[in-house]
């Protein structure tokens, strides 16, 4: 009797990272979060990894009437809390979403840092950082691809002691070239696209009416009933005289056929 074998597969294995407790959303994306032309829209997320390795993270965002879609780096707040943002520019429906991964770059050049810093031999981990280099530079283009290159074997070269090359290694230029040209071939992305309603800059105003003429009353020691006073002839009439008299705050509505009292002696303002 033979033993069955499971036939291979060539399926990447699962993404380590994980993206959690994404805001700003309305019901956990089922409903757009409001904003008006111009503003912004700051994302926060948890993302995190088992183990020590550092991650990376983009926001990914368009709009519903063009089919491309952008992206925004995210920065880490601390404690796993990551943040981004884009702008809205047009009077249409956006979404975004998130994608995160482990960053392998990063981790090493953290870790060289550390041993750099503790007089450790570093020649090892400039033949691996200059492998993680080479490959960032099959996915550049032009004149980032020739600059990585020469980064790739300037960390190889022998006639330069470890330690002065490994400090050369963590100069920034070339940690803004790799940033541009990360492997994402572990990446994450978050399983929803949340919405965005985007209006014109006056809804963010709301109007409301100066009075509510049925709420008053032409008693100042009464409250309105839901009638409107009628004033059958406007100023003339003697009650609307005795209230100006007392002082009261009256306002006339309809060419002065219909008044209310606002305020007058004892009544709350």
């Amino acid at each position: 009797m033979t033993k069955a074998t499971r036939p291979a597969t060539n399926k990447p294995a699962p993404s380590r990272a994980v993206i959690e407790n994404v805001r700003p959303s309305v019901d956990g994306g089922r409903f757009p979060i409001k904003r008006t032309i111009g503003e912004s829209v700051r994302v926060t997320a948890d993302i995190f990894t088992d183990g020590h390795e550092l991650l990376s993270a983009a926001l990914l965002y368009r709009c519903t009437a063009r089919g491309d879609w952008s992206e925004a780096a995210m920065r880490e707040l601390g404690n796993d809390r990551w943040t981004g943002e884009f702008a809205v520019e047009e009077m249409a429906p956006y979404v975004y979403t998130l994608q995160a991964w482990l960053d392998p770059f990063r981790s090493w050049r953290r870790d060289l840092a550390k041993k750099l810093k503790a007089g450790q031999d570093v020649a090892m981990d400039l033949l691996v950082g200059a492998e993680l280099v080479e490959k960032a530079s099959a996915r550049a283009r032009g004149e980032d691809a020739e600059r990585l290159r020469s980064w790739a074997s300037a960390l190889r070269a022998t006639g330069t002691s470890p330690a002065e090359a490994g400090k050369k290694a963590l100069d920034e230029e070339l940690e803004r070239l790799m940033e541009r040209y990360p492997d994402r071939s572990g990446a994450v992305r978050y399983e929803k696209e949340l919405p965005v309603m985007v209006e014109r800059e006056r809804a963010r105003f709301s109007s409301w009416y100066e009075m509510f003429p049925r709420s008053c009353t032409s008693d100042a020691q009464r409250h309105g009933n839901g009638k409107l006073e009628v004033s059958v002839e406007g100023e003339k009439d003697q009650e609307y005289q005795q209230h100006r008299q007392r002082g009261d705050h009256v306002k006339l509505f309809s060419g002065g056929n219909i008044f209310a009292v606002l305020a007058g002696p004892g009544t709350a303002r």
